[in-house]
């Protein structure tokens, strides 16, 4: 009894002094201010500036976790009949994207109903990040970072990692890393439903 006693007693000090502050991070500080001119937003270096930072807190930038649906197209078939048919091979590869790609968006449409039902502040605050202004009000900028913190605190895409004072780097491409990872994710959420 004594053991989990000091344990829960550890427990509640390393949870606070984990906590990351997003606002006090130079690079999030940084954007914050651009976003004080409201026309920045429609800038396309304030995108590159947003890409910039994503990649140096995450390895990764909004576009990797906002993948494009596949399409039959995608899926190159080979042979001299490849343009008038859809061999069994390329119908599976097929299908494999599209599940890769379903699994993705069951997993982060998880965390989008997370988030809004009880609120992006408290949703991170309960995983060790301050997301607020200060003043409860999440920062102006989280919609552009939040699905790559997400990512990146999960580990739902190989190579994505937090790194607060900006020490990342793009993350691995290769795509069967990134299958794996999202199939091993996604089978992670299907039992607790």
């Amino acid at each position: 009894m004594r053991d989990f006693s000091r344990a829960l007693a550890g427990l509640g000090s390393r949870s606070r002094s984990k906590t990351v502050i997003l606002r006090k991070l130079p690079l999030v500080a940084e954007i914050e201010e651009l976003l004080e001119d409201r026309s920045v937003e429609w800038q396309s270096s304030f995108d590159a500036k947003c890409d910039e930072t994503s990649l140096a807190l995450f390895g990764i930038t909004k576009a990797d976790t906002e993948p494009a649906e596949p399409h039959p197209d995608d899926v190159k078939d080979e042979g001299p009949m490849a343009r008038f048919r859809f061999s069994e091979a390329a119908f599976a590869t097929y299908n494999e994207a599209l599940d890769r790609y379903y699994d993705f968006q069951s997993v982060m449409g998880v965390y989008e109903a997370d988030a809004n039902e009880i609120g992006r502040v408290s949703y991170w605050g309960k995983r060790g990040y301050d997301v607020s202004d200060g003043y409860m009000t999440e920062l102006r900028c989280l919609s552009r970072f939040d699905r790559q913190l997400y990512v990146a605190t999960m580990g739902i895409l190989p190579g994505a990692k937090v790194t607060p004072y900006g020490g990342g780097r793009r993350a691995a491409q290769s795509v069967d890393e990134w299958a794996a990872a999202l199939q091993a994710e996604a089978a992670r959420f299907r039992p607790s439903r």
